[in-house]
């Protein structure tokens, strides 16, 4: 039975420390959870950022590329007609340059925002619903893992009991027996 007092304080010990790691996985998930968003989150709003600066940039190309269009309107034409034909191409080249470059800025950008859609919403979503699944993921095991050490280190005081129990019948009745032993040769004298 001398086992049995330091083998439940090893139990108790070990029982805290199953909490302890645990907390610690679960601090580690949340920093790691944490970490994951405010990364999805930076992307989104750099994404964004590149996707204004390349239609800026674009729509400062069309309006170079109408300006140079409309000079050599002037100095191809022979009359207003033409002239005026030729700039009315430029205009609507101009204007299907910006509209498609403003139709792939909406694609990164996300607008409008009440009903988000687009390249840059996608991935920040999945980068989301990763970060999610995640740590749904690491408290499911985390519960598995504080359950599975809870249930072994009650296990292992339980075999230390029954053995410690097995060993103190084994020595009461080797005990007993003697005694029963002496009490017959006794008798018999």
């Amino acid at each position: 039975m001398n086992s049995v007092g330091p083998a439940y304080a090893q139990y108790q010990y070990d029982s805290i420390m199953c909490g302890v790691t645990q907390n610690h996985d679960d601090y580690a998930s949340y920093a790691q959870y944490g970490y994951d968003i405010d990364m999805a989150n930076a992307t989104y709003d750099y994404n964004r950022t590149v996707a204004w600066n390349i239609y800026q940039y674009t729509t400062s190309i069309d309006a170079d590329q109408h300006t140079r269009d409309v000079s050599l309107c002037a100095c191809n034409s022979t009359n207003d007609s033409q002239y005026n034909s030729c700039v009315a191409t430029a205009n609507a080249t101009q204007v299907a340059n910006d509209n498609n470059a403003l139709a792939a800025y909406n694609q990164k950008n996300n607008v409008p925002p009440t009903t988000p859609t687009g390249d840059n919403w996608n991935t920040w979503n999945q980068a989301y619903t990763n970060a999610v699944n995640s740590l749904n993921a690491a408290y499911a095991t985390h519960l598995l893992t504080e359950q599975t050490c809870a249930q072994n280190t009650s296990n292992t005081y339980d075999a230390i009991c029954n053995s410690a129990g097995t060993a103190y019948n084994n020595a009461f009745n080797a005990a007993d027996q003697k005694y029963q032993n002496c009490l017959k040769g006794c008798n018999q004298g």
